[in-house]
């Protein structure tokens, strides 16, 4: 038997699993007496809870292929904010009015995930990441956010 790597949430698992054992997405089944891998179609991503959101976020911190389902855009979404509020609380505590230094290297730890799971959830619902760049005009940020809240594709589509 060998080990095998999910492709959700890189985990080693063995060859024989029908689901990873961390994430439980069901996995490829070879077929007994041939080498023809069967599989059971597109599997949408699962909703996540507040914590396996922010780890999978993490994990895959600069991951800008696949996709995100709500659950995990959402939740990470919150727990930026929630790091926002407690940064500039301790900014404002150390004499900073607007922006401090625990504030900067929140926005630098949250930057790069943020854009990659914006790109996946964006890819969930069969749009490219690229329209991540409306954030630049007012109102396509409103675009942004209804696409991203919107449920995803049940197929396969071009972002697979």
């Amino acid at each position: 038997m060998s080990l095998i790597t999910c492709p959700d949430c890189q985990s080693q698992i063995s060859d024989a699993a029908l689901t990873c054992i961390k994430c439980g997405r069901p996995m490829q089944i070879k077929a007994a007496q041939s080498n023809v891998v069967v599989t059971e179609g597109f599997i949408p991503p699962r909703s996540l809870s507040f914590v396996e959101a922010i780890d999978t976020c993490f994990r895959k911190y600069a991951v800008f292929s696949g996709r995100a389902s709500r659950s995990e855009f959402w939740y990470f979404f919150l727990f930026g904010i929630i790091m926002g509020v407690l940064t500039d609380l301790i900014d404002s505590m150390m004499g900073y009015i607007v922006f401090g230094p625990s504030s900067a290297i929140s926005i630098l730890v949250f930057f790069i995930p943020n854009l990659a799971v914006a790109t996946r959830r964006l890819h969930d619902t069969n749009r490219s990441g690229w329209r991540q760049l409306w954030f630049l005009t007012i109102i396509g940020a409103f675009f942004i956010w209804f696409w991203c809240a919107q449920k995803g594709d049940q197929q396969t589509n071009s972002h697979d």
